[in-house]
């Protein structure tokens, strides 16, 4: 891993600055609260370096009607402060989850990822599914998924 970097699991509320701060332009952290984030089945991780978080990522037990599998996982909210972003850091906090969901015998796992973050999914082997979509507020998004 470069750097000091560790990926470990941590409390839903500490995901949220880094949500409201890299993805939803700064708005208050109750806004920024998931379905699902309190639920004991929810996996959150977060990427550290010196201690300091710097990425988060929480994966749902949520199936999407489109994908046959038992267990599957959606990809909520990866998000990598902007000063650390291009060291791979989102990368390996995702591959520490699939090693985390393959032990929870997940089938496969699938993200609404946004159009500007689709090269960085393909890379991790993820293929799009179905027609891009607008998430009202957020913008243009791809259904993307991986087969565990």
């Amino acid at each position: 891993m470069p750097e000091d970097y560790s990926v470990r699991q941590i409390r839903a509320e500490q995901v949220l600055p880094l949500r409201s701060l890299v993805l939803r332009d700064g708005k208050p952290l109750d806004e920024c609260v998931f379905d699902g984030d309190s639920l004991k089945t929810t996996l959150h991780l977060g990427g550290f370096i010196d201690g300091s978080l710097v990425s988060v990522g929480t994966f749902l037990i949520n199936p999407h009607e489109g994908f046959q599998g038992k267990n599957q996982h959606q990809l909520r909210g990866l998000a990598t402060l902007p000063e650390y972003r291009g060291r791979n850091f989102g990368t390996l906090l995702i591959k520490r989850a699939e090693e985390i969901l393959t032990l929870r015998e997940a089938e496969l796992w699938w993200c609404n990822a946004r159009v500007s973050a689709v090269g960085f999914y393909k890379k991790l082997g993820l293929i799009v599914y179905g027609d891009e979509f607008i998430i009202e507020g957020v913008g243009p998004h791809r259904v993307m998924y991986r087969v565990l």
